[in-house]
């Protein structure tokens, strides 16, 4: 976590399937610094071996909130994130009521 901001709480966003890179960078855009920790995974196809960079927890990005900075509720209309666990305006989630 490069460049880490002081006073910082740190959330989860669940993503829409394989927009990983997408909500990566629409979080930065709107002023958010995100965490994407990141695996290599070797393949091997044949005789040939392969690497890609797999995200460690596929479907979800960490995003941080500051008081000076953007406010979390704009990652609800982040393109790629899923609405589903959005606290509702008394603090409960809409999908589980509680």
């Amino acid at each position: 976590m490069v460049g880490h901001q002081q006073g910082a709480s740190w959330f989860l966003a669940q993503l829409k399937p394989n927009s990983t890179q997408i909500a990566d960078r629409n979080l930065k855009r709107q002023g958010f610094e995100t965490f994407l920790p990141l695996l290599r995974e070797t393949r091997r196809t044949g005789a040939r071996f392969t690497h890609a960079l797999k995200p460690l927890f596929g479907g979800y990005i960490f995003f941080a909130v500051t008081p000076e900075g953007p406010r979390w509720d704009k990652v609800r209309s982040t393109h790629s994130a899923s609405p589903g666990w959005w606290p509702s305006a008394r603090g409960r989630s809409r999908s589980t009521g509680r």
